[in-house]
């Protein structure tokens, strides 16, 4: 059943996106808050932006599978 799946696709993506935000909360407030310069969370940043785009991609594609199977089962 796809759509068991891809609901527990979509509960993985959402917890991920969650720990993305607070990881990007935590350097946010260490750039703000800590001795080091800005300059130095910029990879931190970085990996923190191309984790989420990668989390957008699978959020689409698993949201995407749903209203395929949607339409699908209306067909029948």
């Amino acid at each position: 059943m796809i759509m068991t799946k891809t609901m527990f696709d979509l509960d993985d993506i959402a917890t991920k996106i969650h720990c993305g935000v607070n990881a990007i909360n935590a350097i946010y407030e260490a750039m703000t808050e800590g001795a080091s310069s800005v300059e130095s969370f910029t990879d931190g940043l970085l990996a923190m932006k191309l984790f989420l785009d990668e989390q957008d991609e699978k959020l689409r594609a698993a949201v995407e599978d749903l209203f395929k199977e949607q339409r699908e089962a209306k067909k029948k």
